[in-house]
């Protein structure tokens, strides 16, 4: 069991190496990290690493001001979803994330336009995207307007209390 995990887990830095790889390749070297130093080995050379920021204070604002924050789904949660999926939207980012089972939580329409499947569709995905600074607002806003919509504190809380008669 523990040598399972451990495959996952090395695999799950494979995956964002290569995916921070293609980001940064593609990125003209404009990538940056928000992180530990546990980061740096998994960093293409002259990333930007930046210490870990404050939840709450500093990474709304950071999210905001991103061309795109990236998602890499680590294979231990292989059908989740992080909270940056709700929370770049909610902060009024734009999230670059990899192809999860737990997308469908979402509607397709707002998960097509930002999900890759392989580290090379990061770039043109993003390019895409960045075509159109009309859409990618319209986008920000159907994914605000989601959340809200289903995906609140209090959408979780009632879902629980259902799913236990309440």
């Amino acid at each position: 069991m523990r040598k399972a995990g451990f495959c996952a887990e090395e695999t799950g830095k494979a995956w964002r190496a290569d995916c921070l790889k293609a980001a940064h390749k593609d990125s003209a070297g404009a990538l940056t990290i928000f992180g530990d130093g546990g980061w740096q080995e998994l960093l293409p050379q002259g990333a930007d690493l930046r210490g870990p920021v404050d939840y709450y204070a500093a990474l709304p604002d950071i999210c905001a001001a991103a061309g795109a924050c990236l998602n890499c789904t680590s294979p231990l949660l292989p059908h989740g979803l992080t909270q940056r999926h709700f929370d770049a939207w909610a902060f009024g980012g734009l999230l670059l994330t990899d192809a999860t089972p737990g997308l469908a939580l979402f509607p397709d329409e707002l998960t097509r336009p930002v999900t890759f499947r392989a580290p090379q569709d990061i770039a043109p995905r993003f390019k895409a995207l960045r075509a159109s600074a009309s859409a990618v607002e319209d986008l920000k806003t159907a994914w605000r307007e989601e959340l809200a919509r289903a995906h609140t504190y209090a959408h979780r809380v009632r879902t629980v209390l259902e799913a236990v008669g309440l």
